[in-house]
């Protein structure tokens, strides 16, 4: 956005005199989207086009938000600011008092409002904490596991383009603390916690279908693992590895680094998510006997795991276990088989969408459903499987990461059978399914990382 010049309207003033990025205003806005439970996204260069004065495809939905953030009105928001070089100099007006400062005083604020106002300022102290001439303290690794905490939650419900320029931020103050030659008993620490943010970057990456990046990422993660002795982020990391080679259709790499890594940790969580992993691996590859025997300690490891919900992304739940395991189910694919995965879907649906796990995670909820419906379509019965996963097609765009666009692929070559050719469902569904992929995740901009 160019600063060599007057501004064009009040919202690009707004966005030169304030101390958030395009990216981080983009994320403010999906976040209180959500809470006001209104359907609107906003992209960085949606909001370029908005600060440039082009407001053609501004829906009502999103210029509602739009209010709510930046406290009036659209119109206002994107016409020439009070001041402007046709009217004479900038004169202070109340429309260029800080942004959180119009929020909290402005009439209508509302309880939503007020919450992000909360999380920003909670931020604010974060980042003094985390401010580049601190020096290293117990306080200051409390405050970087305190993020990687709250990272690893809101990766389950958050896109994960919203989290990749936050990960990436504290991901390069991490190295340069470790750069800085800080005490030796600091640096199981900062490895551990460098790790994880690298381990997380991998998953985001991946996710957008950046696999080459998600590689590189995991490979740094691993390093830092190696450095702290931590075997329970060595699990994740290979884990994220086998997904990007499972993905890309390297069942039998996928399997082996989900084979190899079960030795690399003694968790049962962490074990529970590379046997699953390579169940479902083995089982692309057509392997039946090892798949079963994989089922077998799947089963086992669920009964010991005790995780009956997901309250981050490094946790490996039952319920997750239990599409994975629907997924080989259905690879092997007797009739005995397809019936197990059905119920194993179900039981996945179940337990990620109840209440007592807390904000379902809707990647997660989606995945249990397209395994549900593959069940049913095993079986044939078309109509199921449409009542399973109409409220997939409304998952919203930035949400649709690879894993369940080549889930939803995969949904739609199974439909290709001449079983279905005359099924007026089977036809709706492939229809469905060609307007969901049309808008995956990886359209949306990756945000820049930081110089």
């Amino acid at each position: 956005m160019p600063t060599d010049s007057q501004p064009r309207t009040l919202l690009e003033q707004l966005i030169r005199n304030g101390s958030r990025t395009l990216d981080e205003l983009c994320v403010d806005f999906d976040k209180l989207a959500r809470k006001l439970d209104i359907q609107a996204t906003l992209s960085t260069r949606q909001l370029k086009r908005w600060a440039s004065g082009d407001v053609g495809r501004a829906r009502p939905a999103a210029r509602r938000v739009a209010l709510e953030l930046w406290g009036c009105q659209f119109e206002m928001l994107t016409a020439p600011p009070a001041g402007h070089p046709h009217d004479g100099p900038i004169q202070p007006s109340a429309s260029e008092k800080p942004i959180t400062q119009m929020r909290l005083h402005r009439p209508g604020f509302t309880a939503a409002s007020l919450r992000e106002e909360v999380a920003m300022t909670a931020e604010e102290s974060a980042a003094f904490v985390r401010r580049p001439s601190a020096a290293i303290t117990p306080a200051l690794i409390e405050q970087y596991y305190a993020d990687i905490d709250g990272l690893s939650r809101r990766y389950l419900t958050e896109p994960p383009f919203a989290l990749f320029t936050p990960l990436a931020e504290r991901r390069r103050q991490m190295f340069q603390l470790i750069d800085a030659r800080p005490r030796p008993q600091y640096l199981p620490d900062l490895y551990r916690i460098a790790g994880h943010l690298s381990a997380l970057l991998a998953h985001a990456s991946f996710d957008m279908d950046h696999g080459d990046a998600a590689d590189t990422h995991a490979r740094t993660a691993l390093l830092c693992a190696d450095m702290c002795g931590d075997t329970q982020l060595v699990a994740y990391t290979r884990w994220v590895q086998s997904n990007v080679a499972y993905w890309r259709g390297n069942y039998r790499r996928a399997a082996q680094i989900a084979h190899t890594a079960q030795g690399e940790t003694s968790e049962p969580d962490g074990l529970l998510r590379l046997v699953s992993q390579q169940a479902r691996a083995l089982a692309a590859c057509g392997e039946r006997q090892e798949t079963r025997h994989a089922l077998t300690r799947m089963a086992d490891l669920r009964q010991s795991t005790g995780n009956e919900g997901v309250d981050s992304v490094f946790t490996f739940s039952a319920g997750k276990a239990a599409y994975y395991a629907s997924e080989a189910q259905l690879a092997l694919g007797s009739t005995a088989d397809t019936h197990q995965a059905r119920l194993d879907a179900q039981e996945a649906v179940d337990r990620l969408s109840s209440p007592a796990v807390g904000e379902p995670s809707p990647e997660l909820v989606a995945a249990a459903r397209l395994d549900l419906a593959l069940a049913y379509l095993a079986s044939r019965d078309v109509e199921a499987a449409q009542n399973g996963i109409r409220m997939v097609f409304t998952l919203a765009s930035e949400n649709r990461t690879l894993p369940l666009i080549k889930r939803m692929r995969g949904l739609h070559d199974v439909l290709d059978a001449p079983a279905f050719a005359s099924t007026a469902a089977a036809t709706q569904i492939q229809a469905d399914i060609g307007q969901f992929c049309a808008y995956p995740a990886t359209r949306h901009d990756l945000p820049q990382l930081p110089e």
